[in-house]
């Protein structure tokens, strides 16, 4: 255990989130049951307004004054580790927080007595960090806490009123308070983010549901607050998978199950609702999350890497969200929430789509690591949908090294990164899925071939791995799926939805497509031309089928000609023509009273031009475009007689 620590340690490159992250690390580790997180305002100048945050646990606490002061060493690595801590070093707790903030306070109960320890950041005070060098003042040690005593922050007494309550159970805080680096990207005020809205308590609620996913699924999990300052409330922080395992094909299909065994019981009302449901399943299962098959390392124990590709932003995700709960939840009891996006003006970038992506290393059950592709290196955010999910135990430490405060993956052993690679060769997909996962084969090789991209001209896949296919879904080297707007749902090019009604024959799903009508008659025996209850190509006169102007029957009117031939007058206009040719009845339709569709009038001029188009319905607009033509072309009305 080091006992002093060069100021140069404090100088620590280090986020908000992984100094939060780390504290509440050791309330895990010490059996926490309930661990809340609290930010609040430093208000030591009008210049300096800060944030800073207190971790209340009720775990296990420190059994003694010498134990407590005794926290504030620094472990070697690797020495005196409990089976499955989550901390990895020890470290975090005093390196992490003081990196960013000028004070740390550890409280704890001892025999119903508040007790505390605090330590300054080096640097900031011209203090040295030092346990043995008297009298104690970095760190300092252990004193019972009291209400009036100055050492401490006029906020940090009013942040402990909550934690020495009578009523209340906690048996350890941890405060940080004053900083000394900036705590918000892209230049925002920490209080308006922290205090004064909710954004950053969202935020964190995010970050920690994602980091302690695995934890928060158990069947008795911790509990985990962060305080609202809208509501004046701890709100409980829910599993965020960044995975979307919710949304597989099969989850679909046990979708749809269940919602198909309700509908006995259902009311008529919930069957309408029911059967939305079970078509949104159908139609969007092939659409869910890629899965690939789990790898289980022989040579590493404990290593298991599974590759995911989460549905695409548009217009999957967004088909998923408008038919799902609030959350994108199958139904309001499933607290698992998927990672969908960063909250907006978040503190900090962490959670931007660019970030969430590629490996997700979990250590003993913690997400360590997530935002980087390492040797699958992408430098644009074409990747963004591909989530590798990589879990180990604390065993294989020397195999994948982890950063001091777990904020970055330092190493990985050439053994590592081999059953690596190895478990992304097994090859996934098949006819369960859209393209382009709808052929088996490898998520990922490591050869020229297995990387090449479609091009923009064939688009043709990648027949040797997924992971190229997917750098160029949705743009136009590769698949872009398409949003119907006579379900609502997605099709994939070339889909003819199943809710379209032809325009010739007038069925739905019998395989037939804007262009082409695949209906075969049952009159004539002729495909594409009729419909079920109309053969286009049967005479209207004497009701059979033949060829154009093959019809035998006669003239019944007096002239006893073939029809085609009749010479008799028509009853309708009072004149001779040829069949089909009566003024009085519609050319297209073959009505008297034309029920054919109408457009709209348009009358264009172009030099000495003019060209006119006219509906026969739009008796009004008709004489007022006549009129224009007329005006136009240097005429009248009475040119006309």
């Amino acid at each position: 255990m080091a006992r002093t620590v060069p100021s140069i340690e404090f100088d620590r490159k280090l986020s908000l989130e992984h100094i939060v992250l780390e504290i509440i690390d050791n309330s895990l580790d010490y059996n926490s049951e309930k661990i809340h997180l609290q930010f609040f305002e430093c208000t030591t100048s009008e210049e300096n307004r800060d944030v800073g945050f207190a971790v209340f646990d009720d775990g296990d606490g420190f059994e003694s004054s010498d134990k407590l002061f005794n926290a504030f060493k620094i472990e070697e690595r690797g020495k005196d580790r409990k089976p499955n801590d989550v901390g990895k070093y020890h470290a975090g707790m005093k390196i992490a927080p003081l990196s960013m903030y000028k004070h740390l306070f550890v409280f704890t109960m001892l025999d119903g007595e508040p007790y505390f320890c605090s330590a300054k950041n080096p640097t900031a005070v011209g203090i040295e960090y030092n346990m043995d060098l008297k009298p104690y003042q970095n760190p300092t040690m252990a004193n019972m806490y009291a209400k009036s005593d100055t050492s401490i922050p006029e906020e940090v007494h009013t942040i402990l009123e909550q934690f020495v309550d009578a009523n209340a159970d906690w048996t350890t805080c941890v405060v940080a308070c004053h900083r000394v680096k900036t705590i918000v990207e892209d230049g925002r005020e920490p209080v308006e983010s922290f205090i004064r809205k909710k954004v950053g308590a969202e935020h964190f609620g995010q970050i920690v549901g994602m980091t302690y996913q695995k934890y928060l699924e158990r069947e008795n999990p911790p509990s985990i607050k962060i305080y609202n300052p809208i509501t004046d409330e701890f709100d409980s922080v829910t599993s965020i998978d960044p995975f979307w395992k919710s949304f597989t094909p099969k989850q679909f299909k046990n979708e749809q199950t269940k919602s198909e065994g309700a509908l006995a019981k259902a009311t008529d009302e919930e069957k309408i609702i029911i059967q939305g449901r079970i078509s949104f399943c159908k139609a969007m299962a092939k659409f869910g999350t890629f899965e690939g098959d789990q790898f289980l390392s022989s040579k590493l124990p404990g290593l298991k890497i599974r590759p995911y590709v989460v549905p695409s932003r548009k217009p999957i995700r967004a088909i998923i969200k408008k038919n799902l709960h609030a959350g994108i939840r199958w139904d309001t009891k499933h607290t698992q929430t998927p990672m969908d996006q960063a909250v907006d003006k978040a503190p900090s970038r962490s959670l931007a789509s660019e970030k969430v992506a590629g490996f997700f290393f979990y250590r003993d059950n913690r997400l360590i690591n997530f935002g980087h592709f390492f040797e699958l290196t992408q430098a644009d955010n074409t990747g963004n949908s591909i989530r590798i999910e990589v879990e180990y135990p604390s065993s294989l430490d020397e195999h994948i090294q982890v950063g001091l405060n777990k904020n970055d993956i330092k190493k990985f052993s050439p053994e590592a990164w081999k059953e690596i690679l190895t478990g992304l060769k097994i090859e996934s997909g098949g006819t369960e899925y859209a393209a382009p996962f709808n052929v088996e084969k490898s998520f990922f090789r490591n050869t020229p071939e297995a990387k090449k991209t479609p091009t923009k001209g064939k688009k043709k896949p990648n027949a040797l791995a997924h992971y190229p296919n997917i750098l160029v879904r949705g743009g136009e080297k590769g698949v872009k799926y398409i949003e119907c707007t006579v379900c609502e749902f997605a099709h994939e090019p070339g889909e003819t939805c199943p809710e379209r009604e032809c325009s010739t024959c007038g069925l739905k799903a019998k395989g037939c497509t804007s262009k082409k009508c695949s209906y075969k008659c049952t009159t004539c025996s002729k495909v594409g031309d009729c419909s079920p209850t109309t053969c286009n190509n049967k005479c209207s006169d004497c009701q059979k089928i033949h060829d154009e102007g093959d019809c035998k029957k006669k003239c019944d009117k007096g002239c006893g000609q073939l029809i085609s031939k009749c010479q008799c007058i028509c009853g309708k206009c009072g004149e001779k023509h040829d069949k089909g040719k009566c003024k009085k009845i519609c050319d297209q339709c073959n009505k008297e009273g034309c029920d054919c569709e109408q457009g709209e009038n348009t009358l264009s001029f172009k030099g000495p031009k003019v060209k006119m188009t006219l509906w026969k319905k739009n008796k009004d607009a008709n004489i007022e475009k006549l009129k224009e033509a007329l005006d136009r072309l240097g005429l009248s009305h009475k040119d006309l007689k």
